[in-house]
């Protein structure tokens, strides 16, 4: 019973593929299918497991674009296909036992997990990058890398935050126009960079005291809370980042 479950837990289905796959963007569609798939199994890259990520992405991409790009479609069309328990062809398995993995029909790997790369000591981690140096020049792994660095910071851009583009508008005298115009320019670069003037409005009034008395010909502020007011926006300004408080300040 429990080599029964431990191989049920070891399985990958052609579903946990799919979904994956749909979750990136198509230029990472075999990459992840790769990452899954070693991950799970405690794989070392080697190219005919990274041509068998190709050719699976490829063939998703060939089901799904026939039901028109429809989720819903396509799992009810391939429902069958998809509850298949992953297995790999010839030309992957018989390269299997080079990396420790047992070419069995279930695909189970066995054995302690795989630490990552930061958990390895110094002689692990130049075995492991071993196969890369021998493969690729200096130039190619430089290349690889600064690209890897690119897609994270899209994946992860820096915005300018409310209180910093708030500061900047009444630096700068911005008007509400003059604002637009320069947050359509810079977001078209760097998507979602400047917040909306909403959010301006709104970051504007957690620095205006909360009581306010007006009449029809004045209006007062309470001294002890425009000072307790003042002291609570200059410690919120000061946990600006610093490079933007050098700037701002």
């Amino acid at each position: 019973m429990c080599e029964l479950a431990e191989e049920k837990n070891s399985r990958i289905l052609m579903r946990d593929i799919f979904e994956k796959w749909v979750s990136v963007p198509k230029q990472d569609k075999a990459m992840a299918i790769l990452s899954l798939v070693r991950n799970k199994w405690n794989l070392e890259p080697y190219d005919d497991l990274s041509k068998w990520a190709r050719l699976t992405s490829l063939e998703l991409q060939k089901k799904y674009d026939s039901c028109k790009g429809y989720r819903t479609l396509f799992l009810a069309k391939n429902q069958g296909f998809l509850d298949t328990p992953l297995t790999f062809p010839e030309y992957v398995t018989k390269c299997m036992p080079t990396y420790g993995v047992q070419a069995s029909s279930s695909t189970l790997v066995r054995g302690r997990p795989k630490k990552s790369f930061e958990e390895c000591c110094a002689r692990t981690k130049k075995r492991r990058v071993q196969h890369l140096v021998e493969n690729y020049s200096a130039e190619e792994l430089q290349f690889a890398s600064t690209a890897q660095n690119t897609r994270e910071q899209k994946s992860n851009p820096e915005v300018l935050s409310g209180t910093a583009a708030l500061i900047l508008k009444l630096d700068l005298d911005l008007s509400d126009k003059k604002y637009n115009v320069l947050r359509s320019v810079v977001n078209n670069v760097n998507e979602n960079f400047f917040p909306s003037l909403y959010s301006l409005r709104k970051e504007k009034k957690n620095f205006l005291p909360k009581i306010i008395n007006i009449t029809d010909v004045s209006a007062s502020i309470p001294l002890q809370e425009l000072l307790n007011n003042t002291v609570d926006s200059i410690s919120r300004l000061l946990d600006l980042d610093r490079n933007i408080r050098a700037n701002l300040i």
